[in-house]
């Protein structure tokens, strides 16, 4: 027992050091959404949202698709909005706090799911605190939106799934997956491109015989309930509008997010080629909300994952910091790697959650759908693609950082604070 006293105490600490991130930013994400109470110019449609709310908690039944901007959306984001008094004056700060809670239990559930794909405590604390400070994360789960909802169902969703994968297929495990991807659906249509992602991670774990079919077929039942589970709303489309789904509300964008090139070349145009990539760090650019500074598909994704749409504050010099650490410790993942299941799982996620939001941008360009928000659980195969860039030979069950990553994640998080520090102590 003495032997082992020390080895207790230090997984205790390590425990307290990590569950103490999610605590801290919820504070700290609180004290953002006071210190901005009706900040629009950051603010993610938030007039469409609210109507849609009002709608609601007025009628009691759903709205017709193209009635209104927002209404095309499916109900759950807002069932739940309409419980903080509708049209009083602290309705929409109460519903952005709790976005702020939808964050907290996110970093939650990242923590579980680092723990769970078994990397070392030290290098998941790390991680956590790089997507914690992420100016991009603090913008969503600050905002009036349903992608702060969507994202945390996804995250239990893709938690979920990994463990069928690789621990069990009860029916408790399937039943609770189900749900999670009905909800997820329910509260917006964009969850479909993490059914793209899960399929894709599940037939390359199948095809490198690292699950069994079981787990594939425990999988597919689950998805296969979450589509069925849509169906009631999807009714309510087809008795109101005639259609599944609201294809109009693609007139609705403003014009000038349009993409101005063809949609082939704004998908498949490499990041970094034109001169406007270069010109800002942001996706959008200058002091009008409607102007987007990237070319191209990648370039807007990888730039909207880091600071958000819109930007939160013209702090372009440190915001060029964020990027370029940011950059150079994802570029390490084209180093020699073990593709374990765990990376390839990772992996999956991500190329097929960006290979169907391509489509969908190919299929109506506008800029604003290419927005990493639409996909931002991703940040969770995300963090452990960090995990595996941190660690030598990205040997993620061992503490054994590389120098140099651990420079460079350093110099992250400490430009990514001073960002964060610059918002909550100046004046929107």
């Amino acid at each position: 027992m003495q032997t082992n006293a020390p080895s207790l105490l230090s997984r205790w600490k390590s425990w307290l050091l990590i569950s103490l991130i999610p605590i801290l930013w919820s504070v700290c994400a609180s004290a953002y959404v006071l210190h901005t109470p009706e900040n629009r110019r950051t603010q993610l449609d938030t007039d469409g949202h609210i109507e849609y709310t009002v709608f609601l908690k007025q009628t009691g039944s759903l709205p017709v698709g193209g009635s209104f901007f927002e209404a095309h959306q499916p109900p759950l984001y807002y069932g739940i909005s309409q419980l903080f008094s509708p049209g009083s004056e602290t309705h929409e700060r109460n519903v952005r706090l709790v976005s702020v809670v939808y964050g907290l239990l996110t970093l939650t559930i990242l923590i579980y799911l680092l723990r769970l794909l078994k990397v070392q405590m030290h290098v998941a604390t790390l991680v956590t605190l790089i997507t914690a400070t992420t100016p991009s994360f603090l913008y969503v789960f600050t905002s009036y939106t349903n992608d702060a909802l969507a994202t945390l169902l996804a995250a239990a969703s893709l938690t979920v799934a990994y463990r069928i994968c690789t621990h069990a297929t009860g029916r408790s495990l399937v039943l609770i997956l189900a749900s999670c991807l009905s909800l997820l659906l329910y509260t917006k249509l964009s969850g479909a491109f993490l059914y793209i992602g899960l399929g894709l991670a599940v037939a390359i774990l199948l095809q490198q015989k690292l699950i069994g079919l079981q787990q594939v077929k425990s999988i597919a039942l689950a998805m296969g309930v979450g589509v069925l589970a849509l169906t009631p709303w999807l009714y309510h489309n087809v008795t109101t509008i005639g259609s599944l789904t609201y294809s109009g509300f693609a007139a609705e964008v403003d014009r000038s997010q349009h993409i101005s090139k063809s949609p082939a070349a704004f998908v498949l145009t490499p990041p970094g080629v034109t001169s406007h990539e270069w010109q800002t760090p942001y996706t959008w650019s200058g002091t009008q909300p409607h102007y987007w500074a990237k070319q191209n598909f990648l370039a807007s994704l990888y730039s909207s994952s880091l600071f958000g749409t819109y930007s939160l504050m013209p702090m372009v010099g440190i915001a060029w910091y964020i990027f370029w650490f940011h950059t150079l410790l994802l570029v390490r993942i084209a180093r020699k790697f073990t593709l374990s299941r765990e990376l390839l799982f990772s992996l999956a996620i991500i190329v097929g959650s960006t290979l169907a939001q391509a489509i969908f941008v190919w299929r109506w360009p506008y800029t604003c759908h290419a927005d990493f928000r639409l996909q931002l659980w991703s940040i969770l195969p995300l963090a452990y693609v960090l995990a595996v860039t941190l660690t030598k030979g990205g040997d993620t069950k061992r503490l054994k950082l590389s120098p140099y990553a651990l420079f460079l994640a350093a110099g992250l998080v400490a430009s990514q604070l001073t960002y964060l520090w610059h918002l909550l102590t100046t004046h929107p």
